[in-house]
């Protein structure tokens, strides 16, 4: 069952990558591609002079000492034994959010998506699809993590975070 946050999510249709030419993965930009890479919800997609401007929220994604200790300071740890269960932690303590140009051709890839061919939830989505599903869920999209690859504060490539 997909991920709710008060509605079931809904799922846009899967449109072939005619692009792309198949739904298999691309591999990550070269280095010299993006200037970093900065893991983040989405809080809102617009249009501006015709381009999408999206406005992410960075987060930190956290394991181990690191991942209890920023718990327990958010008051989300009640025993530290038992505290992270899946060995991990997503931390938003500032909530200070950021601008990106996200380009028409930039490659977008779920990691989620079990309806695919893929039997492991990846494949490659064209843009339309993506703001189609972005647009269908945009509560969930407040809590789901993408690794969006920057040149600038231009999205070069972006992958969902697969959350166990």
């Amino acid at each position: 069952m997909p991920f709710t946050i008060g509605k079931p999510v809904v799922e846009p249709p899967i449109t072939p990558l005619v692009e792309l030419k198949s739904q298999t993965i691309d591999p990550l930009p070269e280095k010299s591609a993006y200037d970093r890479v900065v893991m983040a919800f989405i809080t809102n997609i617009k249009m501006v002079n015709g381009q999408r401007h999206v406005t992410i929220d960075p987060v930190n994604w956290l394991t181990g000492d690191s991942a209890i200790k920023a718990k327990i300071k958010a008051h989300d740890c009640p025993d530290p034994e038992t505290c992270l269960p899946n060995g991990f932690y997503i931390e938003n303590s500032s909530h200070q959010t950021e601008e990106i140009i996200l380009p028409y051709k930039t490659p977008l890839q779920r990691s989620t998506d079990f309806r695919s061919d893929s039997p492991d939830g990846k494949r490659m989505m064209v843009f339309e699809d993506f703001i189609n599903w972005y647009e269908s869920n945009t509560e969930l999209f407040k809590y789901l993590p993408f690794n969006f690859y920057l040149k600038g504060n231009t999205a070069v490539h972006v992958v969902e975070q697969y959350v166990p």
